[in-house]
């Protein structure tokens, strides 16, 4: 008799969803770090650099993002910098 459980097999996600859960999962850890008025104390893009890089390298190391010659997580620091973002749970 075979107990085994036999389960469906999980579809592979698509581009955009990939983007969206990597999206969702940097905001939420710039939520995690940053604080009104971060972006003139230069600890907290250091502390988002770091934050950054060890989620693509345990969550998304396929992705490419990270690495010596790669500029993504500065240019997502960059980015949240000239957009003045406050993080969700600082309003």
């Amino acid at each position: 008799m075979n107990n085994s459980v036999k389960t469906r097999p999980q579809r592979r996600l698509t581009q955009a969803e990939l983007d969206a859960f990597l999206a969702k999962a940097m905001l939420m850890k710039a939520d995690e770090v940053v604080f009104p008025g971060w972006t003139d104390q230069d600890h907290v893009a250091v502390e988002l650099f770091r934050e950054f890089t060890k989620l693509l390298a345990k969550q998304y190391p396929g992705a490419g993002l990270h690495g010596r010659d790669k500029d993504f997580v500065d240019r997502c620091i960059k980015l949240l910098q000239r957009a003045n973002y406050r993080g969700k749970s600082n309003g």
